[in-house]
């Protein structure tokens, strides 16, 4: 938001992307699509958002599972707004 002057989100979130820079540095991409294939989750109807926030969801679960770190754990190591 801050990039685009608009006002922060109010709403709980947490970037699965830098979650994933994080847990998989040598990947050579680390899109949405690129990051499924990774996690081994079939991308279906992408750029809808139901669709995304689920993959989302699995490429953090799989940063957990790679990484031994509870999801909690996580997010404590991101910029995330969890409150």
């Amino acid at each position: 938001c801050l990039r685009y002057g608009l006002a922060d989100l109010a709403n709980p979130w947490m970037d699965s992307c830098r979650a994933a820079r994080r847990t998989w540095p040598d990947l050579k991409r680390h899109d949405l699509k690129s990051l499924c294939a990774h996690v081994g989750h079939q991308l279906d109807n992408h750029h809808c958002a139901q669709t995304d926030a689920i993959a989302a969801g699995r490429i953090l679960l799989a940063c957990c599972r790679e990484s031994g770190n509870s999801l909690f754990e996580l997010a404590l190591s991101l910029p995330t707004r969890l409150q």
